[in-house]
């Protein structure tokens, strides 16, 4: 079950990514209405349950977030955010989109989200996919980013370029791909600490119910107890003894 605080992050980074892209800039400086619109196509595709290949061949999966053209098979970009796991299992994932792809998938931004102690801290890193002479894939560490959205000098995530949004046979100029994203999370701290908040009551009513629940089946078992023996001492209490009175013989 994923947590408030990964459906935050996810959230945020589907609502702020798009606004990211200096579109209005580039129809300034762009002539070509095809290469906007291009442009302007930038968006998620949703969390589509992708089947993967040799070596993970029947096995399926769904990222946290997905970038590339609706009608193909595979994302260019694929996002994952890891709260309670570790970069080590956000690498596996990783691994696991490009190779699963046979390449496919070409770029992979892992996000991992550290809360605590305070301030929040965001730890990103982009991969590649590469591929050896054999024919096999892995991944490479492009570049790696720690973000505190709450100090005024470093609020912007800045790994993602346009290019990782784009299909390798895209129209735009290469020089225009190279354009840098800069995403702020200068909002993110706030929703992140009512998303913990949030997270700290839920876990604490589902205590409490426990409790009840073991309480009530507790004081249920006390009650049949109490009841079996006060039913027992009134069982015992009214038998006669119907042997013959040595006395009265």
């Amino acid at each position: 079950m994923k947590s408030r605080v990964h459906e935050v992050m996810v959230s945020y980074l589907g609502y702020r990514i798009p606004l990211s892209i200096p579109i209005n800039e580039l129809r300034e400086t762009v002539d070509d209405p095809a290469i906007i619109e291009t442009i302007e196509n930038i968006g998620p595709v949703g969390t589509p349950t992708l089947e993967l290949v040799a070596p993970h061949e029947g096995e399926l999966g769904e990222p946290d977030a997905a970038y590339g053209e609706a009608e193909a098979k595979y994302p260019n970009l694929v996002i994952e955010v890891a709260y309670s796991e570790t970069l080590d299992h956000l690498h596996s994932k990783a691994r696991r989109w490009v190779c699963g792809s046979d390449g496919a998938i070409r770029w992979v931004l892992g996000i991992k989200v550290d809360p605590a102690p305070a301030p929040l801290r965001v730890e990103a890193w982009l991969w590649q996919a590469i591929s050896s002479k054999a024919g096999s894939w892995s991944i490479r560490k492009v570049q790696s980013q720690v973000i505190i959205p709450t100090d005024p000098d470093q609020p912007f995530l800045t790994l993602l370029k346009l290019r990782h949004f784009l299909a390798l046979d895209s129209n735009v100029p290469p020089h225009i791909q190279r354009r840098p994203l800069a995403i702020p999370l200068s909002s993110l701290a706030k929703k992140i600490d009512g998303a913990i908040k949030r997270q700290a009551m839920d876990v604490e009513e589902k205590v409490q119910k426990r409790v009840l629940k073991e309480d009530g089946k507790k004081a249920s078992s006390l009650v049949a107890s109490t009841s079996t023996t006060l039913v027992q001492k009134e069982r015992k209490s009214s038998r006669y003894d119907f042997r013959p009175n040595p006395r009265k013989a």
